[in-house]
């Protein structure tokens, strides 16, 4: 049976191996990133309720997440006369 030199054959495999430990990173990588993906999801919804809490507790306000002061939003309501 006929085989290729020795050198070729540690090189194919190399190369195969190689490949798979990228293919196995990737499929580490993509788990690892669906996980963010979901905790981040869980921190909108967090965020979320916090907000509507807030809301309901200081009404329409824009909070400065850095000192935690308030400002009251004016709504601009204006009579439209035709």
């Amino acid at each position: 049976m006929a085989k290729i030199k020795k050198a070729e054959l540690t090189e194919v495999q190399e190369l195969t191996k190689a490949g798979q430990e990228l293919i196995s990173s990737i499929g580490t990588l993509d788990y690892q990133k669906h996980m963010l993906y979901t905790k981040l999801d869980e921190n909108t919804q967090k965020l979320e309720t916090l907000k509507n809490k807030l809301q309901e507790k200081y009404g329409d306000v824009n909070i400065n997440v850095s000192d935690g002061t308030y400002t009251k939003i004016e709504k601009d309501v204006e009579d439209k006369k035709d």
